[in-house]
């Protein structure tokens, strides 16, 4: 039935991935599903004649210029890039014989990220909400560090056993794997509150570093001192609303 592509990535690469698209035997894309705003930066040259597809919040950030993580410019996009179809909590797709089911994750990554199942291949894309590195919250864009936390415990439930998980950043991924992201992730979590509620500031959180036996994480994703102040920010936010 053609090709659906998940994540149209950035401008500046839609032209190599349309390349690769093509080496695989596919076409342009005749429906492309954003996981959340950030990876849709493609949508205006890979989405011509596609139906495009994503969360209604991630439709409403695209039509205006925002700031990743509060400091790096993006958007608008024209009215040409945008989804099409506004999904809320889920939908279910069924093309080239596959059922692909988009389950929303509130307040996850962003507050609009959408995960991507393909149930008859086994293949779950997560876009930003996991990626098997320290990746940040987009405190700015919707996250609230809690609810990151319970979307990975989510995730961790609905993705079968054998599935091969590719997120959106990093090489592809299993189920064990996000096991032990999703304990990391509540680990820091607890040592980061436990500082909060003792009165130890951002600096001193930051100083303290990962819990040791994470110690081979501080070479794998986002700077560490930034990983662990935007749980620090985030847990403060949430904290501040209370």
């Amino acid at each position: 039935e053609g090709t659906l592509l998940v994540d149209a990535a950035y401008s500046e690469t839609a032209d190599s991935l349309l390349s690769s698209i093509k080496r695989a035997g596919g076409a342009r894309p005749r429906i492309i599903i954003n996981t959340h705003y950030h990876h849709a930066g493609g949508n205006t040259a890979l989405g011509r004649g596609a139906l495009i597809v994503g969360h209604s919040s991630t439709r409403r950030r695209m039509q205006r210029a925002t700031r990743m993580y509060g400091m790096m410019p993006i958007g608008p996009w024209p009215e040409s890039a945008l989804p099409k179809v506004a999904v809320d909590s889920g939908l279910v797709l069924h093309f080239n014989g596959e059922e692909i089911r988009l389950i929303h994750f509130p307040g996850a990554h962003t507050d609009g990220d959408l995960v991507v199942f393909f149930t008859g291949s086994r293949v779950v894309a997560t876009g930003d909400l996991y990626v098997p590195l320290l990746g940040p919250c987009d405190l700015a864009n919707g996250c609230r560090w809690n609810d990151y936390v319970a979307g990975i415990r989510r995730l961790v439930t609905l993705v079968p056993a054998d599935a091969v998980i590719f997120p959106g950043h990093g090489p592809a991924s299993t189920l064990r794997e996000l096991k032990v992201f999703a304990i990391l992730l509540e680990d820091v979590t607890a040592q980061v509150r436990r500082s909060i509620e003792s009165g130890r500031t951002r600096e001193q959180v930051i100083a303290d570093g990962l819990p040791q036996r994470y110690a081979g994480w501080a070479r794998r994703g986002i700077p560490t001192e930034v990983f662990l102040g935007n749980a620090y920010d985030g847990l403060r936010a949430r904290q501040g609303r209370e």
